[in-house]
């Protein structure tokens, strides 16, 4: 009681000194319907892109964007993991690490990681299907320096044998982890089921890993790590002249020739539904649909993309999403994903729920 009697008169003291009252409410400003929001018309102006042809051929595209002194280039190169050899799956990826981490013909890899890390530079690969793809990001100060280190890296790697074994580890042990999370695990079986007799299909695996050799990394760059089969894209505080100078500089004199990559056809599918059921003892279940659409070379591209937006990749507002989860509270994820590749494309819708609710998810 003592106390409730201290704290009403802290209350009716400040209530005093501000001369206010305690049936005063604050207003609550009236702000309009979002539904009768007015704004002007998004207009959105395209950057200006600059295409020029280095010496040897390389297409180099130049985004200007002066704001701020930093220089990002993206580097596409016409192949990914479908071009495995069969037996050797896992080899692009490892191509792409390891050129990256074993060092060239002028630096070994631990020079090439302490100057990167002195300079703040940034150099990445990410290894899809279809396509391999770097990307570095650099001060503009130090421009110079990390791009005739990018540019050794994409002619001359050496492919160190100890960080080839390395990456190897790494792949080993992430495999090893696959059958401890049902989410890699579903996806990973949901790629090999969709692509079922399409060599896009074919899994990295212990065996695959094994048989990977220094060799196979060198004959695999030979093959395609060439002029015509790479896109250049640099944006950032770097003028046209200047790209066009520095890059020519260090890439320009690169003389070489490769294997195309025959693009693939689209792959066939099936055209009878089926329900695969990978078993595994957790108290939750993954569930994926999922079928072919279409590329992004259809007419039907931009319609499916706004449809999949709706369906499940938009959110908490996205229909799977509130008739699943906010509604039913009957999984923790859900949603859809699209891609559209060349020819052809993917969508998925995919539900995280408890194995007692498996059934009625997938009705839903």
């Amino acid at each position: 009681m003592k106390i409730k009697i201290f704290i009403l008169k802290i209350v009716l003291i400040i209530t005093y000194l501000t001369g206010t009252s305690l049936a005063t409410q604050p207003k609550i400003p009236n702000f309009p319907s979002p539904e009768n929001l007015k704004y002007p018309t998004l207009k959105f102006k395209f950057p200006n892109i600059e295409r020029k042809l280095l010496n040897n051929g390389i297409a180099l595209h130049i985004a200007e964007d002066h704001e701020l002194p930093l220089v990002k280039l993206n580097v596409l190169v016409n192949v990914g993991y479908s071009n495995d050899p069969t037996g050797k799956e896992g080899l692009a990826e490892l191509t792409g690490k390891v050129m990256l981490s074993g060092g060239t013909i002028g630096m070994s890899g631990n020079e090439i990681d302490d100057v990167l890390a002195f300079i703040a530079a940034d150099i990445r690969c990410n290894v899809n299907m279809e396509y391999t793809f770097f990307t570095l990001t650099v001060m503009k100060k130090d421009l110079d320096t990390a791009l005739e280190i990018f540019s050794q890296i994409l002619k001359n790697p050496i492919f160190e044998k100890e960080k080839l074994q390395v990456a190897k580890n790494l792949k080993v042990e992430e495999l090893r982890r696959i059958s401890d999370n049902p989410d890699s695990l579903a996806f990973r079986q949901y790629r090999k089921l969709l692509y079922r007799g399409d060599q896009r299909g074919r899994l990295t695996t212990f065996a695959s890993l094994d048989s990977i050799e220094r060799n196979d990394l060198k004959t695999f760059h030979n093959s395609y790590y060439f002029p015509e089969n790479i896109i250049l894209a640099v944006s950032g505080d770097i003028s046209v002249d200047e790209a066009d100078a520095k890059f020519n500089r260090c890439l320009g004199d690169w003389k070489k020739l490769g294997q195309y990559r025959k693009n693939l056809p689209p792959p066939i599918g099936s055209k009878d539904s089926t329900i695969s059921i990978i078993q595994k003892e957790t108290p939750q279940s993954i569930i994926i649909y999922g079928c072919f659409g279409p590329g992004n070379n259809s007419p039907d591209f931009y319609a499916f993309t706004l449809l999949d937006f709706i369906l499940g990749s938009g959110g908490f507002q996205s229909r799977l999403f509130k008739e699943i989860r906010t509604k039913r509270g009957l999984a923790y994820s859900s949603g859809s994903i699209y891609q559209g590749r060349k020819d052809y494309g993917i969508f998925q819708s995919y539900a995280f729920t408890k194995t007692g609710s498996t059934v009625h998810v997938l009705d839903i």
